[in-house]
């Protein structure tokens, strides 16, 4: 039987289990209070359900609707419902304090890896709940025509967050390991850092995917640039070269020229010995910029969804490139690049396709540069991340001085002005990518193998 995580304070109590409870579930850590999670967790939910009844009288209006949108109701009922259920988790962690032996209120990296990383997202929820309030109540103070709480969809999100952060925290004390506080710090430090990693990307997603959905509403002001950028029909180029101004067939032909993928055609057609990978890279390379050709042929790159193409073409060419430079590809690779580039679409129907641009390559840029630690792109070499480094900000920056000078570029030449960025991006730093993927092993941007078939980076992580 596994060894009991931590020992209770006071008079043992019994698990409200049966006596045939799995032996896991006996040997988790037992509260002395063993009915408050309860009512905290009922609380939370009734104070949830109040905030989503109040948005949803205005959302989909019922008989009842005027009676719980009259101030002399909702007022006081919005106030008690959000006050509680921010008090939620600081009670549910002070609780924890006073019942569990070990637990302390400050104690980063402790508590076993659920614990960490239960408490990671259930803060970090909570943490997004409390600055929407004190972004409203700011608002209510320095501008009183201002009113988040007034917007509908509002409430309802802000109860999501909080119901989802005060629950996952109720629930983490179940997973505190005390015997975790007699681990040295350094062997619990990685393991510590990709769960993090992991709760921020959960939470931005879960964050970011609300607010496209709410957008929606057709009671809900514009305020996301994807909500007044993109029509049903029509033009919609946003980049700097004027449409149709060249022919009347193609409406950017300059860059559609410049997104032709002449470097992976010519690396599939004439490089000898390339991994089944390097394949697969190469290839998904191909239709990508073949797809991203097409929407600067159509007037309305919308109607051939070519940014949810592209993105999740990306995603599929981040997990060859991850293949292509790892000496070993752990199960969860899949995984993980699914959730960073479900973030990225989430942020491009949230707020454009710009921001997902530079959130997207900024991600992956992070994701490479740090990935050694876990055993990610471990035969990169210094000399590639350096390339990697300095190109990424370089060509961006590019781009941004485009999109913020396009209209007195455009006065002073009717050209295309976004010839550079795209000559620069996919005929120079694809390009790149691809040299660092099918770079064999010991060359300037491929560390060396060692005896054992590992990469010299990836053994270095081990000895460490």
């Amino acid at each position: 039987m596994k060894k009991e995580k931590s020992l209770e304070k006071g008079p043992k109590q019994t698990a409200p289990t049966s006596q045939t409870a799995p032996t896991s579930q006996m040997n988790k850590q037992q509260l002395v209070p063993i009915d408050m999670p309860i009512l905290l967790g009922a609380f939370c939910v009734w104070c949830a359900a109040g905030l989503v009844a109040l948005d949803m009288a205005r959302v989909l209006p019922s008989p009842i609707s005027p009676f719980l949108l009259d101030k002399a109701f909702a007022t006081p009922v919005k106030f008690m419902t959000v006050a509680y259920l921010l008090l939620a988790a600081p009670i549910s962690h002070f609780l924890g304090r006073v019942s569990i032996d070990k637990y302390k209120l400050w104690q980063p990296f402790r508590g076993g890896t659920r614990f960490i990383y239960a408490q990671c997202l259930g803060w970090s929820f909570y943490t997004m709940g409390a600055l929407l309030v004190a972004w409203d109540l700011s608002l209510r103070v320095f501008s009183t025509s201002s009113c988040l709480t007034c917007v509908p969809g509002f409430l309802i999100g802000l109860a999501l967050l909080a119901l989802i952060g005060n629950a996952v925290l109720i629930k983490s004390l179940y997973e505190f390991d005390a015997t975790d506080h007699d681990a040295p710090f350094e062997s619990i430090q990685m393991r510590v850092r990709r769960h993090i990693a992991g709760c921020v990307f959960a939470t931005l997603t879960a964050t970011v995917a609300l607010s496209a959905v709410l957008a929606r509403h057709p009671l809900l002001a514009p305020y996301l640039i994807e909500s007044t950028q993109f029509g049903e029909g029509g033009l919609d180029l946003p980049f700097c070269e004027l449409p149709f101004y060249y022919t009347k067939l193609v409406s950017q032909p300059i860059s559609a020229v410049a997104h032709l993928p002449y470097v992976p055609l010519g690396l599939l057609a004439a490089a000898h010995g390339l991994s089944a990978t390097h394949r697969r890279l190469l290839v998904a390379q191909t239709v990508l910029q073949l797809w991203t050709t097409a929407g600067h042929v159509v007037a309305n790159p919308r109607t051939i969804l070519t940014q949810e193409v592209a993105i999740l073409m990306i995603a599929y060419v981040a997990t060859q490139f991850v293949e292509a430079t790892s000496a070993t590809v752990p199960p969860s690779l899949k995984v993980r690049v699914v959730a960073i580039f479900a973030l990225v679409l989430c942020w491009y129907l949230s707020f454009g396709l710009l921001s997902a641009i530079v959130a997207g390559l900024s991600a992956i840029f992070v994701g490479v540069a740090n990935g050694g630690a876990a055993g990610l792109c471990s035969e990169i070499s210094p000399a590639a991340i350096d390339a990697l480094k300095w190109s990424t900000p370089a060509v961006f920056a590019v781009l941004l001085a485009e999109v913020a000078a396009c209209d007195k570029l455009l006065d002073l030449a009717k050209i295309s002005w976004h010839l550079p960025f795209d000559v620069l991006f996919w005929q120079a730093y694809w390009p790149l990518i691809d040299a660092i993927a099918i770079a064999k092993p010991g060359s300037v941007f491929k560390l060396k193998r060692t005896p054992n078939g590992a990469s010299e980076g990836a053994a270095a992580t081990k000895a460490e």
